[in-house]
């Protein structure tokens, strides 16, 4: 059967720990989750989403 682990990432808001994000994500010792990828023109349909508060992952805007 199929398990699925949940494990939290906190991390406080300034560059040393948002560099040490990155690198793990980089190594692949972090594995970010993402639900959906939407161009920026449908940045409005990604909002409406997000909003949903049923999200599992992230919603990302390509640029």
């Amino acid at each position: 059967s199929d398990e699925l682990t949940i494990e939290g990432y906190t991390v406080k808001p300034n560059g040393n720990d948002m560099a040490k994000v990155l690198a793990q994500v980089a190594e692949g010792t972090l594995k970010l989750h993402i639900q959906h990828s939407y161009p920026l023109s449908e940045v409005v349909t990604a909002h409406t989403e997000l909003q949903k508060g049923n999200t599992f992952g992230k919603i990302v805007l390509a640029v």
